[in-house]
């Protein structure tokens, strides 16, 4: 009995990692659902409106910043809200990467300038974030960005 239950339950779990493959079509368009949600989070935090950057994070987001910090959501939209201006932020060599129907591994560069503290910076950013569908919306639950030294 125990055996069978064991198979049944390897299967089940086979099934949930095969059905990302399993239908090209809902995979590419899980795939750019995730890059749209990640170029609208990108246009939030540039117009710095707190309620559409919240709408984008999980209620238990995390990021781990370039100081590997952790901060929480409210943390995080209170800062790119209210303590930093991004006056530009453009994101590319962005990759999706399905790991489930309804989880998503991106990772990417942003590149831009942000004013903070009355200084204008520039800044180069790798990032990988978690992204987790909730009903029909793609929200990431998990950030870590990385700053190269020289802005650059």
């Amino acid at each position: 009995m125990r055996i069978a239950t064991a198979m049944v339950v390897l299967l089940l779990l086979a099934g949930c990692v095969n059905a990302v493959a399993d239908n090209p079509q809902d995979h590419k368009a899980a795939i750019e659902a995730v890059t749209a949600a990640n170029t609208a989070k990108d246009r939030a935090m540039i117009a710095r409106d707190p309620q559409a950057l919240a709408s984008f994070y999980t209620e238990d987001y995390q990021v781990i910043d370039s100081r590997a910090d952790i901060h929480g959501k409210k943390n995080q939209v209170d800062f790119m809200t209210k303590a930093v201006e991004l006056l530009k932020a453009d994101s590319d060599q962005v990759k999706v990467e399905m790991l489930a129907p309804d989880v998503a591994l991106v990772t990417g560069r942003m590149t831009g300038r942000y004013r903070m503290n009355g200084k204008e910076s520039g800044f180069v950013e790798r990032y990988t974030g978690i992204w987790v569908k909730q009903g029909a919306d793609w929200r990431v639950k998990h950030e870590h960005g990385s700053m190269q030294p020289d802005g650059t």
